[in-house]
Parts: C-alpha cells; sequence; structure tokens
C-alpha cells in the first residue's frame, strides 16, 4: 500500500477528517450546480442577497455549513438539498463531535 493511501486509513475515522470530507463534498456539488446552471459567484450571491465574499469563503470550505445555509444554496440553484444518516462500522468516542 502507497504512504498516501496508509496515511488515508489511518485518518478515515477522524472526526475532523470526516468533517473536512463533508465540506469538500459540499463545495464540489455547489461548484458544479452553478456551472451546470451557468451562474456565476455574483449571481448566487445577489440570490441569497448576500456579499459575494460570503460565497467565496463558502466554496473555499472556510464556512461552517448550516443546514439553513445549505437549503437557501440549493433553492437558489434550483436543487434540493438531501441530508441522510447511514449505518456507520465504528461508534464514534462522546466528546469529539465540538460543541452544539
Amino acid at each position: 500500500m502507497r504512504w498516501f493511501e496508509t496515511m488515508l486509513r489511518e485518518r478515515e475515522d477522524d472526526f475532523d477528517f470526516k468533517l473536512e470530507q463533508l465540506v469538500l463534498g459540499l463545495t464540489e456539488q455547489i461548484a458544479k450546480a452553478m456551472h451546470e446552471e451557468g451562474i456565476t459567484r455574483a449571481d448566487l450571491a445577489r440570490r441569497l442577497n448576500v456579499n459575494p465574499a460570503a460565497i467565496t469563503r463558502i466554496l473555499r470550505g472556510d464556512s461552517s455549513f448550516r443546514l439553513r445555509t445549505l437549503l437557501a444554496i440549493a433553492d437558489a440553484l434550483g436543487r434540493r438539498l438531501k441530508v441522510d444518516l447511514v449505518g456507520s462500522r465504528m461508534k464514534t468516542e462522546e466528546g469529539k463531535h465540538g460543541d452544539f
């Protein structure tokens, strides 16, 4: 196994790593939908009534996503937001999920 694959496997159950994977996946989906719909960052910002810099932060993964924000983005892009909780092969330890 290559060193990178080994490193990924060692971190795949780390909470922060999983969070970054989710953020990356969401930002990629948003960017893809924008491209498919021909929507620029400025267009999306206008539709959401936010500063274009806010869209840049979201697409860079610098922003924490709230369900409200994700739903607004999905609506602005003519998409449907779907969130699924699926079974896990490993239970996570208590206290490792940040502040609620």
